[in-house]
């Protein structure tokens, strides 16, 4: 009986120690940085023009539209078209991109190719220009399917750097999200790594 009669008190006790201990915690992933200067949470980022070096006119744009979706998944982030009320630049270059063949089939035709592009970005401080994180001449790849004409083998084209734009973007998000989260690893942070990319020597 006695047995019966202590476990709403044992209960009631771990709840209120439950309760007393969580008040003051804060998750170590959601702290501001030192890189937030009023203190907000949240930071400005002006999104500049890739350099694009190759003849793939709507490749930079493709990047643009993507980096703008993932960053407006988080409300840390606010992006302006005006540089001059911008915290932050992120800015790029598109290097190169070759496709070159990858698997083949009956008559030695290519079925499916791999997107190969070369790529540099890097993030500035929009008042004193010091570079905050940078992710200088690397490759990153897209497997694109052949179509059974020229016309269908473009639009694969165009999904595949799609893609591609899409998942450097992720990249990038994620890069930022732990810059501006973790204060304690603020100063001469390393860049998270990403399996699919490769730094050139």
């Amino acid at each position: 009986m006695g047995i019966f009669l202590k476990k709403p008190v044992i209960i009631i006790l771990a709840l209120l120690l439950l309760n007393l201990t969580g008040c003051g915690y804060q998750s170590p992933y959601s702290q501001p940085t030192q890189y937030d200067q009023d203190g907000d949470g949240i930071v400005t980022v002006y999104l500049e023009t890739w350099d694009n070096q190759t003849n793939l006119l709507e490749f930079p744009a493709a990047i643009s539209q993507q980096l703008t979706a993932w960053l407006k998944k988080s409300q840390r982030f606010i992006l302006t078209s005006k540089r001059d009320q911008a915290n932050f630049i992120l800015s790029g270059a598109i290097h190169n991109v070759d496709i070159p063949g990858l698997a083949y089939g009956d008559f030695d035709r290519a079925s499916e190719l791999r997107i190969k592009t070369k790529l540099s970005y890097q993030l500035r401080d929009a008042e004193t220009g010091k570079e905050i994180m940078a992710k200088k001449n690397f490759y990153k790849y897209e497997n694109m399917a052949v179509g059974a004409n020229s016309i269908q083998t473009k639009a694969n084209q165009r999904t595949a750097l799609i893609a591609l734009a899409d998942n450097l973007a992720d990249d990038i998000y994620i890069q930022l999200f732990y810059i501006f989260t973790r204060d304690d690893l603020a100063e001469e942070r390393q860049i998270m790594p990403t399996e699919d990319i490769i730094t050139l020597d």
